[in-house]
């Protein structure tokens, strides 16, 4: 199973999934490393996210492993041609919050069209280490990919998920 495979399953799983997690400190949700590579491991639920009405998507692990990235979108999946908002926990390598600041940059486009998207998303800090992405939009049908950046000062790492968004 490649990694867009594995995470086409992970966003219809997150999707049809109306369970809550009740267990604070456990999660065995997948993770995707930057580096194509799918792993599991025991990362921390974020309880009030779940509460929300959105569900987690999956672990993203940056290609220099300094960081896990935990991608939530709404609970319905990615909208086409639609505003939607998605939240993401950036949790230490072992998956727990940070203990200090970062901010977060991200980015969209299709590489099979050579473009972005047609508007710029706003990115706010909702305290400690999340943050919602407001007005994001993919305007056509096919394979995004979605690039974040982590910085920490003059210190940086990076993560690249592929989705696909259909009618």
């Amino acid at each position: 199973m490649t990694s867009f495979s594995a995470l086409l399953c992970c966003l219809v799983l997150a999707a049809c999934n109306t369970e809550q997690i009740t267990d604070p400190l456990v999660s065995s949700d997948a993770m995707i490393y930057a580096d194509g590579q799918a792993k599991r491991a025991n990362v921390l639920p974020v309880d009030s996210v779940q509460k929300s009405g959105l569900a987690p998507v999956s672990n993203i692990v940056t290609k220099q492993q300094q960081y896990q990235l935990l991608l939530v979108l709404p609970s319905e999946g990615v909208p086409l041609n639609e505003y939607f908002d998605l939240v993401v926990d950036v949790l230490n390598p072992v998956g727990q919050p940070l203990s200090y600041p970062v901010e977060l940059e991200i980015d969209a486009g299709m590489r099979a069209h050579s473009h972005g998207m047609n508007t710029l998303p706003k990115i706010k800090p909702l305290g400690g280490s999340r943050f919602i992405v407001e007005q994001m939009l993919f305007h056509m049908p096919g394979e995004w990919n979605l690039t974040f950046k982590v910085k920490r000062g003059m210190m940086g790492d990076s993560a690249d998920i592929d989705l696909e968004v259909w009618p």
